[in-house]
């Protein structure tokens, strides 16, 4: 009987982890796939606020300051 008890805490050990490396790897696909769907999003609305900024501060140019006498 105690070695039926023993298998039994075995068993439920390696379900515990089979859970764990399953949801580690979901967890690291979810990850990956957010970055690379969402990341060309944040890169164009980079691009919109820096060139807004620039337009409406610099003129269109931040390269060039002008600077007024």
């Amino acid at each position: 009987m105690h070695w039926l008890q023993r298998l039994w805490r075995e068993d439920q050990a390696q379900a515990t982890t089979e859970y764990i490396l399953l949801l580690a790897v979901i967890v690291g696909l979810v990850v990956t796939l957010v970055k690379k769907l969402v990341q060309p999003v944040f890169k164009r609305l980079l691009q919109v606020l820096t060139s807004n900024i620039e337009s409406k501060f610099f003129g269109g140019d931040l390269h060039t300051f002008r600077v007024h006498r």
